[in-house]
């Protein structure tokens, strides 16, 4: 089964990404307060070491975290990932494809 990894821990209701995998943390620094960029970024590719094609990033919280997170799973698989986007039209998530290779080549000519 496909994993969730959620940017930062929060109290908003996730129970609509549930459909897409099990959820892990990446990081429980409370919402407002101040991130350790070292320590988060070491903390995430630990946790996102097994990051895959089939596996999502739920980007909520801090957007240093969001940045750092989205940077370590392109990182690790090849500069893809995919992403769960809440479409409040319609009150699901929906899954979006990052290719940093297929847009920005990955072939240094």
């Amino acid at each position: 089964m496909p994993t969730v990894f959620v940017t930062q821990q929060t109290d908003h209701n996730l129970s609509a990404a549930q459909t897409y995998g099990d959820f892990r943390f990446l990081n429980r620094t409370p919402l407002g307060e101040p991130v350790d960029a070292l320590a988060s970024i070491g903390m995430m590719h630990g946790i996102l070491a097994g990051f895959s094609d089939e596996d999502y990033l739920l980007c909520i919280g801090s957007p240093v975290l969001i940045g750092m997170a989205c940077a370590v799973a392109a990182r690790l698989n090849q500069g893809r990932y995919r992403l769960l986007v809440w479409d409040r039209n319609v009150r699901k998530y929906n899954s979006l494809t990052i290719d940093l290779g297929e847009c920005c080549g990955t072939n240094a000519d």
